[in-house]
Formats: C-alpha cells, structure tokens, sequence
C-alpha cells in the first residue's frame, strides 16, 4: 500500500467533509447556540489542520490508485468518519462519554440508527442535523461522492468504488464509474428533496422535514424526535414515509436502470417484486394480529403494519407505534 496515495486522497475526503461540518456550524450560528458553534467549529479546524498535514504528506506528482490503495483509502476514511463525526457530539455536552459519541457517529454513518440519546428532542438543532446527516452521508457512501467529484482517480476510481459500494449496486452499472457515482448521487440528491418537500407540505416543520428525509432514505432512522414519525400523529405523513423508506430500500441500479429509459424494467425485476411481496404479506399478517388494538378499523391497522413492517425490512427503524406490545407471533 502506497501510504503517500492514501493519504492524498484521504485528506481531499476530509475537505469534502469539511463542507457537510459547516451545514451544523451554520446552524449553530443562526440559532446563536455557542456550545454548537464551538463544538462544531473546534471540529472543523481540526479536520482543516489534519487535511493540510496529510494533504502536505501525499503531495507531489499525480499517482495511480490500485486495489490496494483503495482498501486502505476507504478503511481509513472510515475511521476518520467516526473520529470526526463523535468529536462535536462530545465537546457540545450531547453525549458526555467519548465512547458513548464514537457509538452515536458510528451508527449514523453506517446507518445502523442505534441511539444511546435519552433526550432526542433536548438536543441543539445542530446536532440533530448533524445527526441526521450522517445517515445521509453513509446512505450512498462519501466515497462515491469522492469518485463522482475528481475524475484524475483514473482506474483507482473502478477500485474504490467497488470497495465502498460493494453488492448489487455496482454491478450492471455504466463502465465509466465517475458518470455512475455522479448520477447515483444524483438521484439520492433529487429522492431527498423530493421526500422533504412533500413532508413540509403535508405540514411537518422545515427543518424536521428535511432531517426525516436524510434518514428515510438513507434507511438509517435517526429522528429529531423521542417518537419518532409517530410524534407528529399524522397519517398523510406516515404513509409518505413509509413509501420513501421503500424506495429506499431498493437497489439504487434500477432507478440508475430508469434513467436510461427502462422505467418499466423496475416492475418486471425479479428483486424488485419478491421484495414488494415479501414486505405486502408481512404487513397483513402483521395487521391480521393486531386489528384489535384499534377497534377492529383494518385500514388504521395495516396503515401500522405497513409502516413497523418496512421500518424493520428496509433497516430504517422510523416508528409510529411500539411493536413490543404486539402479540408474539407479530414480534416475531
């Protein structure tokens, strides 16, 4: 492993996430919270400082990316990812416990959703955007954002592309992987906005809005709130969010797959219907068992059903209803 290569192409990394820090800091500002501008400016000079020294270490003539380099690339990024993502949450006061805000960072940027916040809605709003958009970061990988931006990677971007993007989606996709990470992410970009501003038309707060729509559909499920969906106790949203976490779900090549012309070729994949199947049955299952607990209005039972069904299936982990008091066979 070229240890210049890694570093050069891992400090450019930390400039690109440099720009998803400021959006926290930012807020921080506008709400004139001094413990979030501190937190997340202290963040983001460090990360500054650490870019230049690694960027200073790999400078130099341009060098080719192999398979190994890559590994090593996307391996470290993850770690900084972690270091970067737990360091605001810790000097803020969100989470007193290092470790406890490595678990936090790590869960969101591996879109896991496990949480060890008690107080979700007594956090800054800096934080719960920081939060939320670390899912929306690790939903689609900011290595193939990486590959989409710089096009000198040359081959080494077909090797770090299918390290980070590993299964499905890279494969069957265009050759060219910059054209492929570049409208992957486009299209992540365009179903994002499109959740949010549907959410804020159905009457959910910008800012939540926007929050709820990087953790649908990145299929993460962190939430600016206790309750998650279930605190705004408004059907129109919950089944716009139970539709997004599905399209989230999905293999992101098919929509890839519909940009070329082949809208239909969605309906007709194989994995496409087995996982639409497997998701409509479970939920009527689910509904079959739990119709009593609301007066036996089967339409407000599978709209439940449904939701705790793909909120499980797609790994988002949203709620609207807690499911632990479901019958056994139902939690099962």
């Amino acid at each position: 492993m070229n240890y210049r290569v890694v570093s050069f192409y891992l400090s450019l990394m930390i400039f690109i996430l440099c720009g998803f820090i400021s959006i926290p800091l930012g807020i921080g500002y506008l709400d004139k919270n001094p413990k979030s501008v501190e937190a997340y400016g202290i963040t983001l000079l460090l990360m500054i400082v650490v870019g230049a020294c690694l960027f200073f270490v790999g400078r130099g003539r341009k060098q080719t990316v192999f398979r190994r380099d890559a590994f090593g690339i996307v391996a470290f990024i993850w770690v900084v990812l972690g270091f970067f993502g737990a360091l605001p949450l810790w000097l803020e006061g969100a989470i007193s416990s290092p470790v406890s805000a490595l678990f936090e960072a790590v869960s969101g940027f591996t879109t896991t959703g496990a949480t060890v916040l008690s107080d979700v809605d007594g956090q800054s709003r800096a934080t719960n955007m920081w939060r939320c958009l670390s899912h929306w970061i690790g939903g689609m990988g900011i290595v193939v954002l990486f590959v989409a931006i710089f096009p000198q990677l040359g081959v080494g971007a077909k090797h770090m592309f299918k390290a980070e993007a590993a299964g499905p989606i890279s494969e069957g996709l265009k050759p060219r992987i910059k054209q492929t990470a570049l409208r992957l992410w486009w299209i992540y970009s365009s179903l994002t906005a499109l959740c949010a501003l549907i959410l804020i038309g159905l009457g959910m707060p910008i800012f939540d809005s926007i929050c709820h729509a990087f953790s649908t559909l990145s299929t993460g499920g962190f939430s600016t709130k206790g309750a998650s969906i279930g605190a705004y106790s408004n059907a129109s949203i919950e089944w716009v969010t139970a539709c997004f976490m599905f399209i989230g779900g999905l293999n992101f090549g098919l929509y890839y797959a519909a940009l070329h012309g082949q809208v239909l070729g969605i309906f007709k994949n194989f994995e496409f219907k087995i996982f639409l199947t497997l998701n409509l049955f479970v939920a009527a299952v689910i509904t079959y068992f739990i119709y009593g607990r609301y007066g036996g209005d089967v339409v407000e039972a599978f709209r439940y059903g449904l939701f705790q069904t793909l909120a499980v299936t797609t790994t988002t982990g949203l709620m609207t209803d807690d499911f632990d008091k479901y019958p056994d066979f139902a939690r099962f």
